[in-house]
Protein backbone atom coordinates (compact mmCIF):
# COMPACT_ATOMS: atom_id res chain seq x y z
CA UNK A 1 0.00 0.00 0.00
CA UNK A 2 1.03 3.72 -1.08
CA UNK A 3 2.26 5.55 1.84
CA UNK A 4 -1.31 8.00 1.99
CA UNK A 5 -1.54 11.57 1.85
CA UNK A 6 -2.91 13.94 4.66
CA UNK A 7 -6.06 16.02 4.02
CA UNK A 8 -6.75 18.98 6.29
CA UNK A 9 -9.92 19.90 6.31
CA UNK A 10 -12.26 22.52 7.91
CA UNK A 11 -15.90 23.25 7.50
CA UNK A 12 -17.35 26.57 8.45
CA UNK A 13 -21.13 26.09 10.09
CA UNK A 14 -23.14 24.75 12.71
CA UNK A 15 -26.17 21.85 13.71
CA UNK A 16 -28.92 24.50 11.89
CA UNK A 17 -27.27 25.54 8.54
CA UNK A 18 -25.01 22.62 8.33
CA UNK A 19 -21.73 23.21 5.95
CA UNK A 20 -21.56 26.55 4.97
CA UNK A 21 -17.92 26.78 4.34
CA UNK A 22 -14.98 23.99 3.23
CA UNK A 23 -11.76 24.41 3.15
CA UNK A 24 -9.39 21.37 2.51
CA UNK A 25 -5.09 21.37 1.58
CA UNK A 26 -3.32 18.09 1.24
CA UNK A 27 -0.16 17.30 2.87
CA UNK A 28 2.18 15.14 0.74
CA UNK A 29 6.05 14.78 1.51
CA UNK A 30 6.06 17.77 3.13
CA UNK A 31 4.70 19.99 1.06
CA UNK A 32 1.09 21.71 1.39
CA UNK A 33 -0.85 21.46 -2.19
CA UNK A 34 -4.20 21.41 -3.84
CA UNK A 35 -6.13 23.88 -1.90
CA UNK A 36 -9.77 23.98 -1.84
CA UNK A 37 -12.04 26.75 -0.57
CA UNK A 38 -15.83 27.29 -1.49
CA UNK A 39 -18.92 28.02 0.21
CA UNK A 40 -21.68 25.43 0.10
CA UNK A 41 -25.49 26.63 -0.90
CA UNK A 42 -26.95 25.02 2.21
CA UNK A 43 -28.39 27.88 3.97
CA UNK A 44 -32.27 28.07 4.07
CA UNK A 45 -33.22 31.76 5.06
CA UNK A 46 -31.53 35.03 4.31
CA UNK A 47 -29.51 36.98 6.90
CA UNK A 48 -26.25 36.42 8.90
CA UNK A 49 -24.92 33.18 10.15
CA UNK A 50 -23.08 34.33 13.24
CA UNK A 51 -19.92 32.57 14.50
CA UNK A 52 -16.89 33.63 15.67
CA UNK A 53 -16.29 34.76 11.59
CA UNK A 54 -19.50 36.39 10.14
CA UNK A 55 -20.72 34.99 6.69
CA UNK A 56 -23.21 36.59 4.70
CA UNK A 57 -25.56 33.83 4.20
CA UNK A 58 -25.98 35.25 0.63
CA UNK A 59 -22.72 34.99 -0.02
CA UNK A 60 -23.51 30.96 0.20
CA UNK A 61 -26.60 31.50 -2.32
CA UNK A 62 -23.56 31.57 -4.87
CA UNK A 63 -21.24 28.71 -3.50
CA UNK A 64 -21.86 25.01 -4.94
CA UNK A 65 -24.08 22.12 -3.84
CA UNK A 66 -22.98 20.12 -0.99
CA UNK A 67 -23.35 17.16 -3.02
CA UNK A 68 -20.81 18.61 -5.20
CA UNK A 69 -18.40 18.25 -2.53
CA UNK A 70 -19.17 14.71 -1.40
CA UNK A 71 -17.35 12.80 -4.44
CA UNK A 72 -14.32 15.09 -3.61
CA UNK A 73 -13.93 14.52 0.43
CA UNK A 74 -14.86 10.91 -1.01
CA UNK A 75 -11.38 11.23 -3.15
CA UNK A 76 -9.62 12.35 -0.46
CA UNK A 77 -10.40 9.87 2.14
CA UNK A 78 -9.41 7.22 -1.06
CA UNK A 79 -5.87 8.62 -1.44
CA UNK A 80 -5.32 9.04 2.52
CA UNK A 81 -6.53 10.25 6.18
CA UNK A 82 -8.73 13.11 6.58
CA UNK A 83 -7.18 15.64 9.30
CA UNK A 84 -8.92 18.58 11.44
CA UNK A 85 -8.13 20.73 14.09
CA UNK A 86 -10.66 19.16 17.36
CA UNK A 87 -11.64 16.37 14.32
CA UNK A 88 -14.84 15.26 16.06
CA UNK A 89 -16.62 18.82 14.91
CA UNK A 90 -15.72 17.97 11.44
CA UNK A 91 -17.15 14.25 11.59
CA UNK A 92 -20.17 15.64 13.31
CA UNK A 93 -21.10 18.08 10.73
CA UNK A 94 -19.83 15.69 7.63
CA UNK A 95 -21.70 12.74 8.87
CA UNK A 96 -25.01 14.52 9.26
CA UNK A 97 -25.02 14.99 5.62
CA UNK A 98 -23.34 11.45 4.39
CA UNK A 99 -22.59 9.12 7.02
CA UNK A 100 -20.39 7.54 4.99
CA UNK A 101 -18.21 7.25 2.15
CA UNK A 102 -19.03 3.59 0.84
CA UNK A 103 -15.90 1.51 1.22
CA UNK A 104 -12.51 2.95 1.44
CA UNK A 105 -8.72 1.90 2.53
CA UNK A 106 -8.13 0.93 5.92
CA UNK A 107 -4.31 2.54 6.37
CA UNK A 108 -4.02 0.83 9.46
CA UNK A 109 -4.60 -2.18 8.15
CA UNK A 110 -3.38 -2.70 4.86
CA UNK A 111 -5.49 -4.29 2.52
CA UNK A 112 -8.33 -3.98 4.69
CA UNK A 113 -11.19 -1.40 3.92
CA UNK A 114 -13.25 0.35 6.51
CA UNK A 115 -16.78 2.00 5.52
CA UNK A 116 -16.31 5.22 7.39
CA UNK A 117 -14.94 8.78 6.95
CA UNK A 118 -12.34 8.21 10.00
CA UNK A 119 -10.10 7.43 12.01
CA UNK A 120 -9.86 11.04 11.83
CA UNK A 121 -6.24 12.55 12.51
CA UNK A 122 -6.67 15.18 15.14
CA UNK A 123 -4.02 18.13 14.91
CA UNK A 124 -5.31 19.45 18.30
CA UNK A 125 -4.56 16.09 20.31
CA UNK A 126 -1.20 15.08 18.01
CA UNK A 127 0.27 18.47 19.33
CA UNK A 128 -1.02 17.84 23.05
CA UNK A 129 0.81 14.00 22.71
CA UNK A 130 3.76 15.53 21.28
CA UNK A 131 4.49 18.79 22.78
CA UNK A 132 2.46 17.58 26.43
CA UNK A 133 3.56 20.92 28.55
CA UNK A 134 2.10 23.42 26.26
CA UNK A 135 -1.04 24.70 27.92
CA UNK A 136 -3.30 25.82 25.51
CA UNK A 137 -3.97 24.00 22.21
CA UNK A 138 -5.61 26.56 19.99
CA UNK A 139 -4.84 26.47 16.30
CA UNK A 140 -3.23 30.15 16.60
CA UNK A 141 -1.44 29.21 19.99
CA UNK A 142 0.51 26.36 18.57
CA UNK A 143 1.56 27.86 15.56
CA UNK A 144 2.91 30.99 17.35
CA UNK A 145 4.56 28.52 19.75
CA UNK A 146 5.95 26.26 17.14
CA UNK A 147 7.00 29.84 14.95
CA UNK A 148 4.63 29.33 12.28
CA UNK A 149 2.66 32.02 12.56
CA UNK A 150 4.29 33.95 9.57
CA UNK A 151 4.41 30.72 7.56
CA UNK A 152 0.48 30.80 7.93
CA UNK A 153 -0.31 34.29 7.26
CA UNK A 154 2.32 34.08 3.78
CA UNK A 155 0.31 30.69 2.77
CA UNK A 156 -3.32 32.51 3.25
CA UNK A 157 -2.78 35.26 1.40
CA UNK A 158 -1.54 33.14 -1.61
CA UNK A 159 -4.17 30.66 -1.24
CA UNK A 160 -6.96 32.40 0.43
CA UNK A 161 -9.57 34.60 -0.79
CA UNK A 162 -9.39 38.54 0.13
CA UNK A 163 -12.05 38.51 2.68
CA UNK A 164 -11.24 34.60 4.40
CA UNK A 165 -7.53 35.14 5.31
CA UNK A 166 -8.12 34.89 9.19
CA UNK A 167 -8.87 32.61 11.93
CA UNK A 168 -12.37 30.93 11.50
CA UNK A 169 -12.35 30.93 7.70
CA UNK A 170 -12.59 27.20 6.10
CA UNK A 171 -9.57 26.83 3.83
CA UNK A 172 -7.42 29.27 6.30
CA UNK A 173 -7.83 26.94 9.16
CA UNK A 174 -7.19 23.79 7.13
CA UNK A 175 -4.06 25.37 6.05
CA UNK A 176 -3.12 25.90 9.97
CA UNK A 177 -3.91 22.32 10.79
CA UNK A 178 -1.54 21.27 8.00
CA UNK A 179 1.21 23.29 9.21
CA UNK A 180 0.53 21.67 12.48
CA UNK A 181 0.67 18.12 11.65
CA UNK A 182 4.05 18.78 9.32
CA UNK A 183 5.43 20.46 12.59
CA UNK A 184 4.20 16.96 14.08
CA UNK A 185 5.65 14.48 11.63
CA UNK A 186 8.93 16.50 11.47
CA UNK A 187 9.58 16.63 15.11
CA UNK A 188 8.73 12.31 15.86
CA UNK A 189 10.05 11.53 12.30
CA UNK A 190 7.32 9.24 12.27
CA UNK A 191 4.92 8.84 9.23
CA UNK A 192 1.23 9.28 8.77
CA UNK A 193 -0.08 5.98 9.78
CA UNK A 194 2.48 6.06 12.93
CA UNK A 195 1.02 9.67 13.89
CA UNK A 196 -2.16 8.34 13.29
CA UNK A 197 -2.27 5.76 15.27
CA UNK A 198 -0.34 7.95 18.19
CA UNK A 199 -3.56 10.00 18.14
CA UNK A 200 -6.19 7.18 18.14
CA UNK A 201 -4.65 6.01 21.55
CA UNK A 202 -5.05 9.75 22.82
CA UNK A 203 -8.35 9.88 21.71
CA UNK A 204 -9.26 6.42 23.74
CA UNK A 205 -7.61 7.84 26.59
CA UNK A 206 -9.82 10.88 26.40
CA UNK A 207 -12.92 8.40 25.97
CA UNK A 208 -11.83 6.48 29.06
CA UNK A 209 -11.92 9.58 31.15
CA UNK A 210 -7.67 9.56 31.38
CA UNK A 211 -7.20 12.63 30.23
Amino acid sequence: MDLPKIFAIDFEGNGREGILEIGAICLADGELRDPVGNFCSRSREPGIFLSRRKIPLGRTADGLPLDDFLGRLRAMRCAGILAAHHAPTEDALLRRHCPSPGLVPDWTSPGQSVGGWGPWLDSRLAAKKIWPRLGSYGLGKILRWLGMADRWRELGSQLCPADRRAPHCALYDAIGCALVLDCCLRETGIGPVDLLQLVAGERQRQFLGIL
